[in-house]
């Protein structure tokens, strides 16, 4: 039953993040390991919708790390742990707190230890800043821990880049990349110091993270960003943003941003679908403080809103007007939304 439930809220939400982006696009799949224990790690910008997207892309479905206080809300807690996640405790959650790692990363060791795959966001935080922050060596304690149970067995680390073309705006363009696979008894076979394993294992999953995902490694972030922007580089194309970058000198002119305008296609797309846009401007959007955690609101909301808008629609008119117009409706107003959104310009 638990297995069929997971199936319908998978196939939910992934309709709902194909009708919510302009576009997905996956690169690597061919990369991760079919089978034995596999830690996914990743570069963190985007709150739950990072997530998402690695469970999203099809291949092995992870058990998640996330940080605690999001468990704090126990309808959410229920949620989140039958979507297969954990906490995670930090410094600030209270030096008690702490201790509680230890059971969650030998509950990390077991599931690896029976070849499952488990994931997390080395970074220890999320930020939209388009560069790979300072790695925590958190994943490195659930890596030891289960060499420590399972001494003959590898477990393979297997670095992916979230990269958002517009994060925080609507629609917006999207890609993920999965690098290769690195063997945590291919770095152990090189030190028998384990700080010095540490440090490789964070240093190699740090740079193959900067090549799967926009890293402008430089002490003139803002100029450059803006530079990139002005040119309207495509930054689900971490590859080409990667190259070009370093190549913008200080000399060439960044133009002042022109003031916003909002595009005819726009003003269709939310006068088509006023009964939900209008709770959510004036009075969810203004309680959304971090711009990292917008996404995730407006595209959980939506996601909840429109389905049970559909569903009312469905039950209203099956008992008014029949089966055809109560089933032809709502899927041509679905239809109309997944044009203009599928249509829409996003740079």
């Amino acid at each position: 039953m638990k297995k069929i439930g997971y199936l319908i809220l998978y196939t939910w939400v992934k309709l709902g993040m194909f009708a919510y982006y302009r576009s997905r696009k996956i690169h690597g799949l061919e990369n991760i390991p079919k089978n034995g224990p596999l830690l996914f790690l990743g570069n963190h910008q985007n709150a739950l919708l990072d997530s998402l997207q690695l469970v999203l892309h099809g291949v092995r479905q992870p058990y998640f790390l996330a940080r605690s206080d999001v468990f704090a809300n126990a309808l959410l807690k229920r949620f989140l742990t039958f979507i297969r996640m954990l906490p995670i405790y930090r410094i600030r959650d209270g030096v008690q707190s702490l201790q509680a790692n230890a059971a969650i990363f030998q509950k990390c060791a077991d599931l690896l230890g029976r070849g499952e795959a488990m994931a997390m966001f080395p970074e220890g935080n999320h930020s939209l800043k388009r560069r790979v922050r300072p790695l925590s060596k958190g994943f490195t304690r659930i890596v030891f821990k289960f060499k420590e149970d399972h001494l003959e067995s590898d477990v393979y680390l297997q670095p992916f880049g979230v990269n958002y073309q517009k994060a925080g705006s609507f629609p917006d363009r999207t890609s993920l990349y999965f690098g290769q696979p690195v063997s945590v008894d291919g770095i152990m076979a090189k030190y028998e110091n384990n700080i010095m394993v540490v440090n490789e294992l964070k240093s190699k999953v740090h740079q193959e993270l900067t090549g799967l995902t926009t890293h402008i490694d430089s002490t003139e972030y803002e100029r450059i960003l803006a530079q990139l922007q002005m040119g309207k580089v495509d930054f689900t194309q971490p590859e080409k943003v990667n190259a070009l970058w370093p190549t913008l000198t200080e000399g060439q002119a960044v133009k002042t941003p022109l003031k916003k305008s909002v595009s005819f296609q726009k003003v269709i797309l939310i006068i088509w679908n006023f009964l939900s846009v209008l709770p959510w401007r004036l009075y969810l959007k203004p309680k959304v403080k971090e711009l990292e955690f917008l996404d995730t609101m407006r595209f959980g909301y939506a996601l909840v809103v429109h389905s049970f808008l559909y569903l009312l629609c469905f039950g209203v008119l099956l008992t008014t007007m029949g089966p055809e117009l109560a089933f032809a409706l709502p899927s041509a107003h679905f239809l109309v939304n997944l044009v203009l959104v599928k249509t829409f310009s996003v740079r």
